[in-house]
């Protein structure tokens, strides 16, 4: 422990050797000629170190009694993305961070990484996050995994008498979250059926403009003028949007002969759309 200055008043004990130094050096406190703690001249306070470079600085052996320990409640600030309120030496846009209530956030290079909302989920910061095993193998999103479904129906009857294709207003929408992703569309229209006269119903499946699949052609022929209503017309498509936007898919319909009459959800019947993103 230094020597300069002097030592103070009853701050000393003969059998302890606990002093103060003072008078134009930086405040030590030691005992027995070691030196356990130092206040510099700017006011930092240095546990174990002669050198503290912030307002408290602990070094310790990394065994447990020379840790610091607190017992209590200890209060940080939030922090941010950029500059996370519990960092370690040398790296200040990594850490622990509080973006809002209850929501606790973990940066990496300055980028949140992952947090823990208010409900208690755990979200990963972009879609193309995997959660890994030891052995650094995708458990959450391995291939073939079913990462999100979208369904819709339409149960209003519409009709045809046209042999260019029209929507049926059965349409859905899904963000795939890789562009390595598959999307299985899963089909199935009700209510199907033709009037009295001789023609038949074509259906097709569109993403977005384009189409993509020939789900029927010619339903509920009968080569004949005879009413035909065939129930159900399926179908199911594994597609590759190659897309992180957003992706629509329609069907579409027509009455082949260019004249008589089709008509899909007779009836009022519910005709479906699933669309299930798969991981690749």
């Amino acid at each position: 422990m230094s020597s300069k200055g002097r030592r103070v008043g009853n701050l000393v004990s003969a059998q302890t050797g606990v002093a103060v130094t003072v008078s134009g050096d930086p405040i030590v406190l030691g005992v027995g000629n070691t030196e356990l703690v130092r206040i510099t001249g700017s006011g930092n306070i240095g546990i174990g170190t002669d050198n503290p470079t912030r307002a408290l600085t602990v070094v310790g052996s990394g065994t447990s009694t020379s840790q610091l320990f607190v017992t209590g409640i200890t209060t940080v600030a939030a922090g941010s993305t950029a500059a996370p309120s519990i960092t370690p030496t040398g790296d200040t846009n990594t850490g622990i961070f509080f973006p809002s209530a209850d929501t606790i956030a973990f940066a990496e290079g300055g980028a949140e990484a992952l947090r823990i909302d208010s409900s208690g989920n755990l979200k990963l910061s972009t879609a193309a996050t995997s959660i890994l095993n030891s052995s650094g193998n995708k458990i959450l999103n391995q291939t073939g995994s079913i990462l999100q479904v979208v369904n819709a129906t339409y149960s209003t009857i519409v009709s045809s008498s046209s042999s260019t294709y029209a929507n049926t207003n059965l349409t859905a929408s899904i963000t795939p979250s890789s562009t390595s992703s598959k999307i299985l569309v899963l089909v199935n229209h009700n209510g199907c059926g033709k009037d009295a006269t001789n023609t038949q119903i074509g259906i097709k499946l569109f993403r977005g403009a384009t189409e993509i699949a020939l789900i029927e052609n010619p339903a509920g022929y009968t080569a004949s003028t005879a009413t035909n209503y065939i129930g159900s017309i399926s179908t199911c498509y594994l597609d590759s949007p190659s897309s992180t936007s957003s992706v629509t898919y329609k069907t579409q319909f027509a009455s082949l002969n260019n004249a008589q009459t089709v008509y899909l959800q007779v009836n009022s019947t519910v005709s479906t759309i699933t669309l299930m993103e798969i991981a690749a």
